[in-house]
């Protein structure tokens, strides 16, 4: 009986104590160990605490197994309320994403670029800053002169011409000759004759033309100065035609050369070959400066235009060719010509001496080889006239009337005639 109530009073005293560690368990934040906690389970380490704090008496009561009391001098706090607090004192922490780590960084790049970019413009020094006003080297001055003729133009550097500006320098001639030459070969528009092949044939007209003053020019380097450094125009003289229409109707008023040579009727291939090459002679004109040709006027000798077999002389013997005959036309032509003081070009004579003119003078042709030519040196146009009668060929050179010339005189052909007959 009595250990039954000693047991329950030792029951009754357990009791009491676990009602009272479970009180000042919930008054501390703290849950004491009930039955059936495991033992053996690693005990958590200890903080270091301060002696005389609540948490450090309540820490000895239990290890000396003494009841845990509440003190009424300690807060009471709830669980919330402290997690509350801890909410509230930490800072609140963001988390960024990736893809906007990139797209700050790249705007941060971008503004540090311009930051930069703007110090270097602003900084980079000028000319002047980098160049003392007293150390710069001054370009020497321009010293030119510039003629201008419509779109185009054209300039001269005086200072490669040796002109420096100052009072006793000057231009060196030949360089400024040279120059002035350019422009002309740029500048002239010669003036174009009338022009027809032969009296009676449709006239091309003439025209005006312009050229270089080259005198003008050459002036100028006398006088340089006042034409430094400006745009002048270039200055033009007019160009006349040496020939006009007037002067194409009016070709046949002077009889200024005339030759005669002789032939026998009788032979009539001869004369045939005699006739056609004087017909295309007849009435050409040959304007000033122009070269006169026999074989491009008469053409090829050949039976498809009518010529005939004749004598013919080949490398100093006789034998019959086609086209004998045509040499005594070409031969007359070439008395005239020279009576009248025109520039013969070339001739030939034969390999062996002919009748029908003096001695060498003559001029032998032949297609595709020798060739009779001569320039007209006169200042107008000139005119050939060829005619053939009673076993005469006559040639005649005229010109404008009041054309001025330097006839020569020219020794007389032969008035009989020797017929050329090949050995049986």
């Amino acid at each position: 009986m009595e250990e039954k109530n000693k047991n329950e009073h030792s029951s009754g005293e357990k009791t009491t104590d676990k009602e009272n560690t479970e009180e000042l368990s919930q008054n501390d934040g703290t849950k004491e160990p009930t039955a059936g906690h495991d033992e053996n389970r690693p005990e958590e380490p200890a903080t270091e605490q301060d002696e005389n704090s609540p948490e450090s008496q309540v820490a000895e009561e239990k290890e000396n197994g003494l009841p845990i009391l509440k003190s009424s001098q300690d807060p009471i706090v709830e669980e919330k309320d402290v997690e509350e607090e801890q909410k509230e004192n930490l800072t609140p922490v963001h988390h960024w994403s990736k893809k906007t780590k990139i797209v700050g960084s790249i705007i941060c790049a971008a503004i540090v670029i311009m930051i930069l970019s703007l110090g270097i413009i602003y900084s980079w020094p000028t000319n002047t800053q980098a160049v003392p006003s007293s150390k710069k080297k001054e370009e020497p001055k321009q010293l030119s002169i510039t003629l201008v003729y419509g779109k185009k133009e054209w300039t001269a550097d005086l200072r490669k011409m040796g002109y420096t500006g100052k009072k006793d320098s000057k231009v060196d001639s030949k360089k400024w000759a040279e120059w002035i030459a350019k422009v002309k070969k740029e500048v002239d528009e010669p003036a174009v004759n009338a022009h027809t092949s032969r009296l009676g044939a449709p006239i091309k007209p003439a025209r005006m033309g312009w050229k270089l003053d080259v005198k003008e020019l050459e002036k100028w380097s006398d006088n340089i100065k006042g034409k430094v450094n400006g745009v002048h125009l270039v200055p033009l003289i007019s160009d006349s035609p040496q020939v006009s229409e007037e002067d194409l109707k009016q070709v046949g008023g002077q009889r200024i050369g005339h030759y005669v040579t002789y032939y026998n009727p009788g032979n009539r291939n001869r004369t045939e070959n005699v006739r056609l090459s004087a017909a295309a002679l007849n009435n050409r004109i040959i304007n000033p400066g122009e070269v006169f040709s026999y074989n491009k006027t008469v053409g090829e000798r050949s039976t498809a235009r009518g010529y005939k077999e004749s004598i013919i002389i080949v490398k100093g013997a006789y034998e019959k060719g086609l086209g004998g005959g045509v040499c005594q036309t070409s031969s007359t032509l070439y008395n005239s010509v020279d009576s009248a003081g025109l520039l013969t070009v070339a001739r030939f004579s034969h390999s062996k001496e002919v009748t029908y003119v003096p001695k060498r003078r003559d001029a032998t042709v032949a297609w595709y080889g020798p060739d009779y030519r001569f320039r007209n040196n006169l200042a107008k146009p000139v005119m050939i006239r060829a005619s053939l009668g009673g076993g005469a060929l006559t040639i005649d050179i005229y010109t404008v009337p009041g054309t001025y010339h330097q006839p020569r005189g020219v020794q007389s052909a032969p008035t009989g005639v020797h017929d050329i007959r090949l050995p049986n």
